[in-house]
């Protein structure tokens, strides 16, 4: 039970859409670190329920007055010295597997595009360039791929490092919101997308990392409100369609419902507009 709220912590960070990329590795590893710890040390819900036990004196053991038929303490000692640490230590073997030290890091390099604490930094010319620098050798590299071929790099080194200087001033001149890495990218995207294409395309790749679960669960909840039990008949592409739609298109009250009616009316004959048929 006191893995549970860890794991639960862990889940909700993820949850989130607007995810700080910097958390990313803390969390995991603040989060196997606990879980370590429940290896030999008694957590909450098990002090509780150690408290819970009464044995009287003909060596019965009860829960909230219900005796507890094959309780005894060789099976207690069991679970605290045996079967305790092999849960743990699965657990953790997953988390290490689904995060691994590496991505967990490179993760959190890329939050340095967030660029939240550049207020508050005294060496503005040097902050964030070793994270820079990280990138640059993994985007700024000329990559073999198995066949033995070629592949360019995405960046040019030197010119990222010089947009990193500028863009540093930039954001804090211009006082753009940096609450939210996408929001900030899409700014600059707007207006200065000539100034820094570097920068961008490594934006465009911290955007589309595989880390929050969000994306992910809203599609799932958009696919059951548009294939309900009385539309289980929609084809796969236009549920696609559907979906693309819904996810991505513009909130109700933006959508132009005379603009699609007049299209709809104008791709084929239709009977309820024939005036002559609905006379007769």
């Amino acid at each position: 039970m006191d893995i549970i709220p860890i794991l639960t912590q862990l889940s909700m960070l993820f949850q989130k859409q607007d995810l700080d990329l910097a958390l990313v590795q803390p969390a995991v590893s603040q989060a196997i670190s606990d879980i370590n710890t429940l290896k030999t040390d008694d957590g909450a819900h098990v002090q509780a329920l150690s408290k819970s036990l009464f044995s009287d004196d003909t060596g019965k053991t009860s829960l909230d007055g219900h005796v507890l038929l094959y309780f005894t303490e060789a099976k207690k000692n069991h679970f605290k010295t045996k079967i305790r640490e092999l849960f743990c230590t699965e657990v953790i073997k997953n988390l290490e597997t689904r995060f691994p030290e590496e991505s967990s890091n490179m993760i959190s390099v890329f939050a340095v595009l967030g660029m939240r604490p550049l207020s508050f930094v005294d060496n503005k010319a040097e902050w964030g360039n070793d994270r820079i620098e990280t990138l640059i050798k993994k985007y700024g590299d000329e990559v073999t791929v198995k066949d033995g071929s070629k592949k360019s790099p995405l960046i040019d080194a030197g010119a990222t490092r010089r947009e990193w200087v500028i863009v540093k001033d930039l954001v804090l001149q211009e006082a753009y919101p940096r609450m939210k890495l996408t929001e900030l990218w899409k700014i600059i995207h707007t207006y200065h997308r000539d100034s820094f294409p570097n920068l961008l395309t490594l934006a465009s790749i911290a955007s589309v990392l595989p880390v929050q679960t969000a994306d992910c669960e809203r599609g799932f909840s958009a696919q059951n409100n548009t294939k309900t039990a009385s539309r289980n008949r929609l084809s796969g592409e236009k549920l696609s369609k559907l979906l693309k739609i819904s996810i991505n298109g513009p909130s109700i009250e933006r959508f132009p419902f005379d603009v699609a009616v007049k299209l709809w009316k104008e791709k084929r004959e239709r009977r309820m507009f024939n005036t002559d048929r609905a006379r007769n």
